[in-house]
């Protein structure tokens, strides 16, 4: 029971703040239970911080279960999320990825050429701008 206590202490303490908002990190949560058999994230929205670290490393895991219990995994780099190394039969479940900034530009045509090759666009708040 004290475990739990001092476990649920600890995520508040390790908190990341991204754009305003305040999100648990998500390397802690999951190196507090790398050696379990079973991984189970409480259901939150966590921040997997890759501009400072790269993408979260399972090394030899066999035979785990990594339950996101409906959680919502923010990456603040639009790069590989996790990397598996020697790894057996793991399963993922119940989560979703988000990246901030997104992977994509989303915007409005707001007119075209004739020939229709050349388009205007206006691009939607939150957006990044991207030139192809």
């Amino acid at each position: 029971m004290k475990l739990i206590k001092l476990y649920a202490l600890f995520v508040i303490i390790i908190s990341l703040n991204l754009k305003g908002q305040t999100y648990t990190s998500l390397r802690t949560v999951l190196d507090a239970q790398i050696n379990n058999s079973v991984i189970n994230l409480p259901k939150s929205t966590y921040l997997l911080d890759l501009s400072s670290k790269g993408a979260y490393t399972f090394s030899a895991k066999k035979n785990m279960t990594i339950n996101g219990n409906g959680s919502t995994i923010i990456c603040n780099k639009q790069k590989e999320a996790f990397y598996f190394s020697g790894c057996e039969n793991l399963t993922f479940s119940n989560f979703h990825i988000e990246y901030d900034p997104p992977c994509s530009t989303q915007g409005t045509i707001t007119s075209m050429s004739t020939d229709k090759k050349t388009w205007q666009i206006t691009l939607h708040d939150g957006y990044p701008h991207r030139v192809v």
